[in-house]
């Protein structure tokens, strides 16, 4: 059994990959916040409380656990930051076989956070 301490250290580190994520093309966002709040739960009140009451990621959270689902503006917001950032990597990068991952992962990330959008 891990104890406090270590759940709240992968709760800070997941967290600060959720937000890495935020502007790398293919480090994804959501799994890493459900890991945060995961972690959190079991490491931390205050870091749960905190990251459940978060005034940007609160609610987006809460949603999804109770849902599994996304709505459609956190959707378009995810679509515009993965193939923002997937161009921008993909111009400053001259490999072939990079370029052509970096569009797989952010066409398979796109179609998966398709599947989420909460009709």
């Amino acid at each position: 059994m891990m104890s406090k301490g270590i759940w709240l250290f992968v709760g800070h580190i997941s967290f600060g990959l959720a937000m890495l994520g935020l502007v790398l093309p293919i480090l994804p966002t959501t799994p890493f916040l459900n890991l945060s709040d995961s972690a959190y739960r079991k490491g931390s009140y205050k870091g749960y409380t905190w990251l459940i009451q978060h005034p940007r990621w609160g609610s987006i959270i809460q949603a999804y656990l109770e849902t599994k689902k996304i709505d459609k503006r956190t959707f378009n917001v995810a679509l515009t930051l993965i193939w923002f950032s997937s161009a921008l990597s993909i111009k400053m990068i001259e490999s072939f076989e990079i370029r052509g991952f970096i569009m797989s992962a952010s066409l398979l990330l796109s179609a998966y956070l398709y599947t989420l959008i909460r009709k």
